[in-house]
């Protein structure tokens, strides 16, 4: 393997992993967000959409714009994912942030958790490589050897 060839790979295994660990740490301020300052309302379903990141592993994502008024009579449009395709005029139970109300998430729908979870894992893979690769680079005799003394 070239030089060249290995300087790519480690450009995009490092891209790769601030994007899981970028993803892990959105998760992680949104599921706080929705648990620490939630509140329940009812929202209507005005549009359906599928995602493109349908696959046939996780089945059919849909992305649902849903409309819902707060508690103090504001009105909020926002885009929520679901497993369930439901048409216009639907209503279902969500749960959104009393600070962030573009923020909000279908009550009792547990897939954002579990891909945190995921991603979690991932990142502390991650880390625990790259801290197992640089001691063993630092450990070679060559290492040292690179390095100029002044």
């Amino acid at each position: 393997m070239s030089k060249i060839e290995k300087i790519l790979l480690l450009v995009v295994a490092i891209f790769f992993s601030f994007k899981i660990i970028g993803t892990t740490l959105y998760d992680a301020k949104l599921l706080f967000i929705l648990s620490r300052y939630s509140e329940e309302t009812f929202a209507t379903v005005i549009d359906s959409k599928e995602s493109i990141f349908s696959s046939r592993k996780t089945g059919e994502v849909y992305i649902l714009t849903v409309i819902y008024t707060d508690k103090y009579n504001k009105t909020y449009i926002t885009n929520i994912r679901s497993d369930y395709h439901l048409s216009p005029g639907n209503t279902i139970k969500i749960i959104y942030s009393k600070f962030f109300p573009k923020v909000a998430d279908i009550k009792g729908y547990h897939r954002r958790k579990f891909e945190f979870y995921c991603y979690l894992f991932l990142s502390f893979m991650i880390i625990i490589t790259a801290i197992y690769y640089y001691r063993k680079s630092k450990s070679t005799p060559d290492y040292w050897k690179s390095k100029k003394r002044y």
